[in-house]
């Protein structure tokens, strides 16, 4: 057990995000990286759980490394490793950043506020494409959790910053590949007909665009 002036502090930080089963929080001690750490108090998720929970994305994290033929490696946040802190064991990841230099917008987000591109159709298919292709275990693949993120070229590209890993106690999606393949062929059907659907709108004239003027 680590002494208690080696742990990070996380308690008295903000977290940055909160996904349905992590927290995300700023690296007090490393600028560019976040630490996710295992929520307390869920109840499908034990303390016991939460080390075996870091580990799960930790290890799908390196089979994909190692495959040199993956290129879902070049869609997902790099990984420092496990670190102790006040809330558990967390995992200290690369911070992905926007085009603003900012944290990447969300996939949420992007809908949400109206900033979906007709560009971003044909880098988000290419995300997918990707993901399929890949054996990586998603447990969860969320709108909060597949941010638009941009190279140091300036390029734009989805990547998934959660999700890797069953987050359940029992590595259901681990032990019938089947069915976690079927898990991210649904989710890109339904990820490419949700930003399909944005760019729709945002092509459609507003009312006051197309109220005819009175004399």
């Amino acid at each position: 057990m680590p002494e208690p002036s080696t742990l990070i502090r996380l308690a008295d930080i903000e977290p940055l995000a909160s996904g349905g089963s992590r927290l995300i929080y700023p690296h007090p001690e490393r600028p560019g990286q976040l630490i996710k750490v295992v929520k307390h108090g869920s109840g499908r998720l034990k303390a016991r759980f939460q080390v075996t929970r870091q580990l799960r994305e930790l290890r799908v994290y390196i089979r994909i490394l190692e495959n040199t033929d993956d290129k879902l490696i070049r869609h997902l946040p790099g990984i420092t490793g496990l670190i102790a802190t006040d809330l558990g064991a967390g995992l200290s990841v690369e911070a992905i950043q926007g085009a603003d230099g900012r944290l990447a917008p969300t996939f949420s987000r992007l809908l949400g506020e109206s900033h979906a591109k007709p560009h971003h159709r044909d880098l988000l298919a290419t995300f997918f494409d990707r993901l399929l292709s890949s054996s990586a275990i998603t447990g969860d693949l969320s709108r909060n959790n597949l941010v638009l993120g941009c190279d140091p070229n300036g390029n734009d590209y989805f990547a998934l910053v959660d999700g890797l890993g069953d987050n359940t106690l029992v590595p259901m999606y681990a032990m019938v590949p089947g069915r976690n393949h079927n898990k991210k062929r649904r989710a890109a059907s339904r990820f490419l007909a949700d930003l399909d659907a944005a760019l729709n709108r945002s092509r459609q004239p507003t009312a006051a665009a197309v109220a005819p003027t009175r004399k």
